[in-house]
C-alpha cells in the first residue's frame, strides 16, 4: 500500500502566521519609516529584549519577508526596509495590519470572552482552548481566566461550560436559554437600533423583508406594538432564524406555554413560516448562481448552469441547452459536481473562513480534470486553509507544476 500523504495550502500557509505579535509591531514600524533607518535600541527599549535577541527576530522576518516584495537591510544598530515590488508588499502589509488590528481588539477581556461564548455556541462541537488563545493572540493563562469569567456570565442563564480532557471545552443547556443569552447580549448593546440587527443578517433585504412580514401579520390579527417593541421582537426572529439554520431547534412540548398564550403562539408561528419562506425563495436562487459559477470553472466552461428541483434533484445544463439529472453523468463528472457542491456550501454554512477537507477526494479525476479542480481552489480559496488527503502523487506533480506553495507530510 502506498504512504498516505496530507499537502496543506492556504489561509494557514501564509507566511504572517509564523510571525509573533512584537514581530508584526516590528514589520509595520519600518514599513512607515520606508527607506528610513531605525535604531535597534527602538525596540529593545519598547520590548523590553535584548539587542541580541532583537537580531535574532529581524534575522526571521527578514528571510520570510523577501518573497512578499520587501528588503530589509541591516548592522549592529540600524535597520531599513525597503520595496521590491509594490503590489506584493501592499497585499502582505494589509494582512499584517488586519492581524495587529485583531489583536488589539482581543486585548480587551469582555471582547475575548464574548468571542469565546459565540465561538462555542456557533460549534456543534468541542473547541480546544489551546487554538481558541491561538486565534486571539494570548497566553494559555489568559484563556484559562477568560474560560473561568465565561462560565460565570453563561451561569446566569442557566448555561453550562464543560470540559473534556483531549477533547476541549463544550457549552450545553436548553436552546431556548442559548437564545436568551444571544438575545439579552445583544440588548446590552447601547441605542440598539434596526442597522445592528440588519448586521446579523448580513442583508437589509432579509430584514425589509422581516419587517414587512411581522407589520402585515400583526396588522391582519389586530396587534399594535411600539417601535422599540417591533425592533426587539425582529432581533428576537433574527435570532431564531439564525439558530434554526445552523439546526438548533426547540421542540414546543419542552416548554411550560400557558393556554392563554396561544393566539400570541400562532401569531409568532405565522411570522416564523413566512419569514423561511422568503429567505428561502431568495437565498436558493444565490446558492444556485454561485454553484453554477464555481462549476463553469472547474468544467472549464463545459458547464455553466444548474438547477434544482424536486422531482431529480441537481440537474445539470448540457452544451445543447438540455438538461440532464446529475446522476446520469459519468463518475469522474459527478466528482466533480460533488466538488463544486462542497465549495459552494461551505461559503454559505458559515461566515468564518472553514478549512476544506478533501479525503481521496480526486481518485476518478483524469489529469485535466484534476489540474482545473486544482487552479480553481488555489486561485478561488485562497483565504481558507485546505487539506489533501492522497496515496498518490499526482496532486503533488501538478502542484508542482503550477507552482503552488504547499505543505507536505507522508504519513
Amino acid at each position: 500500500m502506498r504512504p498516505r500523504q496530507g499537502l496543506l495550502f492556504g489561509s494557514n500557509c501564509n507566511p504572517n502566521n509564523q510571525f509573533q505579535f512584537f514581530q508584526k509591531i516590528i514589520l509595520l514600524n519600518l514599513f512607515s519609516n520606508l527607506d528610513a533607518p531605525v535604531s535597534l535600541q527602538v525596540f529593545t527599549d519598547q520590548f523590553h529584549l535584548s539587542l541580541r535577541s532583537i537580531q535574532t527576530d529581524i534575522a526571521e522576518i527578514k528571510e520570510t519577508i523577501k518573497e512578499h516584495g520587501l528588503y530589509i537591510e541591516n548592522n549592529k544598530n540600524c535597520i531599513c526596509m525597503s520595496i521590491t515590488n509594490q503590489e506584493t508588499a501592499n497585499i502582505f502589509m494589509n494582512s499584517i495590519i488586519q492581524d495587529y488590528n485583531l489583536n488589539q481588539f482581543f486585548e480587551d477581556q469582555s471582547s475575548r470572552i464574548s468571542y469565546i461564548i459565540s465561538r462555542l455556541l456557533d460549534s456543534n462541537d468541542y473547541l480546544k482552548s489551546a487554538d481558541l488563545a491561538d486565534e486571539m493572540y494570548i497566553s494559555r493563562s489568559q484563556i484559562s481566566n477568560d474560560i473561568k469569567l465565561a462560565k460565570n456570565m453563561l451561569s446566569s442563564y442557566h448555561l453550562t461550560l464543560i470540559s473534556k480532557p483531549y477533547y476541549g471545552i463544550k457549552i450545553i443547556g436548553k436552546e431556548n436559554d442559548i437564545r436568551n443569552y444571544i438575545i439579552q447580549e445583544k440588548l446590552k448593546i447601547k441605542n440598539l437600533v434596526c442597522d445592528e440587527i440588519t448586521h446579523s443578517f448580513n442583508s437589509h433585504e432579509h430584514i425589509d423583508d422581516i419587517n414587512n412580514i411581522v407589520i402585515k401579520i400583526l396588522t391582519h390579527s389586530h396587534y399594535i406594538i411600539s417601535d422599540i417593541a417591533l425592533q426587539n421582537l425582529i432581533l428576537h426572529i433574527v435570532t431564531a432564524v439564525n439558530r434554526i439554520k445552523s439546526g438548533h431547534l426547540i421542540h414546543m412540548d419542552s416548554l411550560n406555554i400557558s393556554p392563554v398564550y396561544a393566539h400570541v403562539i400562532e401569531i409568532s408561528k405565522n411570522i416564523l413560516e413566512k419569514s423561511f419562506e422568503k429567505m428561502k425563495n431568495s437565498v436558493t436562487p444565490k446558492f444556485t448562481n454561485n454553484l453554477s459559477e464555481t462549476i463553469s470553472q472547474i468544467f472549464n466552461n463545459k458547464y455553466s448552469k444548474v438547477k434544482f428541483n424536486e422531482e431529480n434533484g441537481l440537474i445539470v445544463e448540457l452544451e445543447n441547452g438540455d438538461y440532464v439529472p446529475a446522476d446520469r453523468l459519468s463518475i469522474g463528472t459527478i466528482d466533480q459536481l460533488y466538488l463544486s457542491l462542497r465549495i459552494s456550501m461551505i461559503d454559505e454554512l458559515s461566515e468564518e473562513k472553514l478549512p476544506l477537507f478533501l479525503d481521496e477526494s480526486f481518485a476518478y479525476y483524469d489529469n485535466n480534470r484534476l489540474e482545473n479542480a486544482l487552479k480553481y481552489i488555489t486561485n478561488n480559496l485562497e483565504s481558507r486553509q485546505t487539506l489533501i488527503f492522497t496515496c498518490a502523487n499526482r496532486e503533488k506533480e501538478i502542484l508542482d507544476k503550477m507552482g503552488i506553495t504547499y505543505n507536505y507530510i507522508e504519513i
